[in-house]
């Protein structure tokens, strides 16, 4: 009982993947036409083994994962996943994203595509724009629309907590009592792991200063979400007596009691989310179900809705771009 407690705690602060593997991919998906690309961008990585192999991709969990690949492909879009580090600082993330990306997308073949980033990786994205701009190789010439989905672009309160050793919760005191000599054991100085990433993440964080490519503008759209339930919150989505969500429903309440009324999503204040290009909508969620599909959660699965409407902005915009172009003639 108290090595799954460890783990589960393990797994709520990595808070971004926590997806067990799919089953593989339905080769009905791929069909002989082209549809667009669109590159998905996780967030941090998936706890303990994150921990352990921080160097280490988990983009497979999303690959291998049946229905979410339906789902882009229904919508008319061919999903890629970034192969990033799952533990890292935003700067070894954006280095690996851009590697990734140039060899997925040779710039001399002329291919576009789409992000779609969450959590930490959107910030991974927004440092690649920069430093290739900066740089004179502008990936902003590939990239159609860029969107973040609960991305702390202002930093969070809760890494703040986290790494000043702070708890919430019974069982977050309890893993605190183990994770402090496992940190020590798996801590890397080289821009890899919890502490790397966590430092990233704080509201004072340097990694958040980052000179957007200001070509950019006008293709970027940006998504939050909020725990928004009652001390009973029995929701379609929620239920605060589960493990998992107790905890991420203690630290919502702590942002909302303690600093300041902010909606938040359990990890991610609103407003943090919302600090980066066109916002568009807050869905009703915690920052791990919006994009995960596994036992944890109660009722009807939230990430379809949260990406069906992501991949149904991005529609929007084209067709809004198309309509721009035939004007013009």
């Amino acid at each position: 009982m108290m090595f799954k407690i460890i783990v589960l705690s393990i797994l709520i602060l990595s808070g971004c993947s926590i997806n067990p593997l799919k089953s593989q991919k339905d080769e009905s998906l791929i069909t002989n036409e082209q549809p667009t690309d669109v590159l998905f961008v996780p967030g941090m990585g998936m706890g303990l083994w994150a921990s352990i192999m921080p160097t280490k991709s988990e983009s497979e969990n999303y690959r291998e994962w049946e229905e979410f690949n339906r789902l882009f492909n229904e919508k008319g879009f061919n999903l890629k996943v970034a192969e990033i580090p799952a533990m890292a600082s935003v700067d070894q993330l954006s280095k690996a994203l851009i590697e990734y990306i140039r060899k997925e997308f040779p710039a001399d073949q002329g291919r576009k595509f789409h992000i779609v980033a969450k959590s930490m990786g959107g910030l991974a994205v927004r440092k690649a724009l920069a430093d290739t701009a900066k740089n004179n190789t502008h990936l902003s010439n590939q990239v159609i629309t860029f969107t973040t989905i609960s991305t702390p672009h202002q930093g969070s309160p809760i890494a703040d907590m986290l790494m000043e050793g702070k708890t919430c919760t019974m069982t977050g005191k309890i893993f605190t009592l183990f994770f402090s000599p496992v940190g020590k054991l798996f801590s890397r100085t080289d821009g890899y792991g919890f502490k790397a990433a966590g430092n990233d993440l704080k509201t004072d964080s340097k990694a958040l200063e980052i000179a957007d490519d200001p070509s950019m503008k006008g293709r970027t759209f940006s998504f939050g979400a909020n725990l928004n339930c009652d001390a009973a919150c029995r929701s379609e989505f929620h239920d605060r007596k589960k493990p998992l969500s107790e905890v991420l429903a203690c630290w919502h309440d702590m942002l909302v009691n303690d600093y300041g009324q902010l909606e938040n999503d359990g990890l991610v204040p609103v407003e943090s989310a919302a600090a980066y290009g066109t916002y568009v909508e807050t869905f009703d969620g915690d920052h791990i179900a919006i994009s995960e599909d596994d036992p944890w959660y109660k009722g009807e699965p939230i990430w379809q809705k949260v990406f069906s409407r992501v991949l149904e902005n991005i529609k929007e915009f084209e067709a809004t771009s198309l309509q721009a172009r035939a004007d013009s003639r």
